[in-house]
């Protein structure tokens, strides 16, 4: 506890907390920046008072303490956090990220989206987006110019540091880094039925090899047909993955086709295999 009030800068004015409800609704600007503060209702704990740091919002008790430590500061807001979030038309994250001069990865042109979702695979980043209504167009804004790749479609959007949402619900994105993108790959020219199909495949980015992207393998036979039972999924590593692919002794012979491409980016290569 002793830590904690030293970190923020508060003292109490009773060994126990003591909650209160109560409406907020305050501005302040502790740097150049506005930070809103709304909530109908919420919990706070009224024993706590300003010690080092700075009261910037009170009802009966703090809401907004700012706390200069070293060459930076804390804040504690004394009031549930969740409950600002997720009041109407609350800023109140964008706000705190932009104090502390965090620049967020996407910025929606509105505010009607039910949830937004960041996960890194590889060197990619994977964005998920789900509104409530499907008829609304938006535009998304990035931190920077990706290579956007739309994965519920399968299809590039090129470079760009901007997305323009029309219909549908729900949006599933992958930012990759602008650098030239390869899938080397090196595979034998034939192969005997009954004997393993063996070859290599890494991914590069900028000449420099990627690991854990997910890359899907497919075999099609001389008639073009997919042949289901060969498709594998591998991840790809800073070695070259060695795979190798058991041909059936009864599958038909001549010119089959193999394809590996990179979920991620959508990213493919073809190689002519002649099953003999």
């Amino acid at each position: 506890q002793t830590g904690v009030k030293k970190l923020f800068g508060f003292k109490t004015s009773s060994p126990m907390p003591e909650c209160h409800k109560d409406q907020v609704d305050f501005t302040v600007k502790p740097g150049n920046r506005d930070i809103k503060l709304a909530g109908e209702a919420v919990p706070a704990d009224i024993s706590i008072r300003a010690a080092t740091a700075k009261a910037m919002a009170k009802s009966l008790t703090p809401v907004f303490l700012l706390n200069k430590l070293g060459k930076g500061s804390t804040i504690l807001l004394n009031r549930n956090l969740y409950q600002m979030l997720a009041a109407p038309d609350s800023t109140l994250l964008s706000d705190l990220l932009a104090f502390a001069g965090i620049r967020p990865t996407v910025k929606p042109q509105k505010h009607d989206w039910k949830s937004i979702t960041r996960l890194r695979q590889a060197d990619a980043v994977i964005l998920g987006m789900q509104r409530e209504r499907g008829d609304q167009t938006d535009e998304i804004t990035l931190d920077r110019k990706y290579s956007v790749y739309d994965l519920k479609n399968c299809r590039s959007l090129g470079i760009t540091d901007r997305i323009k949402i029309t219909g549908g619900k729900q949006f599933l994105f992958s930012l990759l880094p602008t650098a030239k993108r390869a899938i080397k790959l090196k595979t034998a020219e034939t192969v005997k039925a009954g004997d393993n199909l063996r070859l290599t495949a890494q991914i590069e980015s900028g000449g420099k090899p990627i690991s854990h992207s997910l890359l899907r393998i497919e075999l099609f036979d001389r008639d073009k047909n997919l042949v289901e039972h060969y498709t594998t999924f591998v991840f790809s590593g800073k070695e070259s993955q060695d795979i190798r692919i058991p041909v059936a002794l009864n599958d038909k012979k001549g010119k089959w086709q193999l394809k590996i491409t990179e979920l991620c980016s959508g990213l493919f290569v073809k190689e002519d295999i002649d099953v003999n």
